[in-house]
């Protein structure tokens, strides 16, 4: 960690005096403490997730609705289907994710809930599979959704082209990119399940 952080501090230093935007040594504290802020953002939505967490494990919730939802999967066939359950679960994110915005928050409120889910449904949906079809969904809608980070950011560098655009034209655009990245990447998803492909090492 330590290496880490002073490869990326010495790199930062060096670009920032060979541009002429660090003048001094209080440059640089001033540019540290700009980065730190930004880590408000996810300590504070931490905060309030792990107290959801908290109350779920405290008062069982969690457990029961992964029992309902198990349960319910069963009764209607899906858990002889590992593959229906994957594209249902990609389905299911990718809908949340047009509303949710955040990786680490969308994660830490599906991921208790559906990776023991999926799983007790079928053991075939380990974890690991979970996370690979909770990524193929999250990166898939991003770009269709004004809850993602930098939707304004990509609508300013779209303005400088043609002014007129509204976020409901860059939504339109993109919708056959996200249909299309959603397609491919579950079906190479669903071809190294089939296959027995190890996702990682």
């Amino acid at each position: 960690m330590l290496m880490i952080t002073m490869t990326f501090l010495i790199v930062g230093v060096c670009y920032g005096k060979s541009t002429g935007k660090f003048k001094g040594m209080q440059d640089v504290i001033g540019a540290m403490v700009k980065q730190m802020n930004t880590v408000d953002y996810v300590l504070v939505l931490t905060f309030f997730c792990y107290n959801f967490l908290a109350l779920l494990a405290f008062a069982g919730l969690g457990t029961y609705i992964t029992f309902l939802g198990a349960s319910f999967l069963q009764f209607l066939g899906l858990d002889n289907y590992p593959i229906l359950l994957i594209i249902g679960f990609i389905i299911t994110t990718g809908v949340i994710n047009l509303f949710v915005g955040g990786l680490t928050s969308k994660w830490m409120l599906l991921g208790p809930i559906f990776v023991p889910m999926l799983y007790q449904a079928n053991p075939a949906m380990t974890p690991d599979l979970v996370a690979a079809a909770f990524r193929v969904a999250d990166s898939s809608t991003n770009i269709i959704t004004p809850m993602m980070t930098y939707a304004g950011v990509i609508l300013a560098f779209m303005r400088k082209y043609k002014p007129d655009l509204t976020i409901g034209d860059m939504i339109g655009i993109m919708m056959p990119y996200s249909i299309a990245f959603m397609t491919i990447w579950t079906a190479a998803l669903i071809g190294f399940f089939a296959f027995n492909i190890p996702l990682g090492f």
